[in-house]
């Protein structure tokens, strides 16, 4: 079995906290924001953020035949700083739902 799983991450994937790639996982990320107008992950969930649940079942789940961890590695490919005019906010925000009024409190 696998010891090491890489995952690769877009640029608008390292301004999300990667919460789509955690929901995708089988996290739950529990927010202030309705889940009607947000059913999944997005900016406005960043403002929202209560809590991440269901780690003990992932990290169960990234056991290999042996029993022993398997590591997950996130790979970017992109070299933006996280914050500024031309961090991960700035730049990959919109594509997350982030609007203008938003982008400040964010970075």
């Amino acid at each position: 079995g696998a010891s090491r799983i890489c995952i690769g991450l877009g640029g608008s994937a390292t301004n999300d906290g990667g919460m789509g790639m955690l929901e995708a996982l089988g996290l739950v990320v529990e927010s202030s924001q309705s889940a009607k107008s947000h059913p999944h992950a997005c900016g406005a969930t960043l403002l929202g953020l209560r809590r991440i649940a269901g780690a003990d079942a992932v990290r169960h789940a990234l056991r290999g035949r042996s029993g022993e961890p398997v590591a997950l590695e996130l790979v970017t490919d992109v070299t933006n700083p996280l914050c500024g005019s031309a961090g991960a906010t700035a730049v990959y925000g919109p594509q997350k739902g982030v609007t203008a009024e938003m982008r400040d409190p964010l970075d």
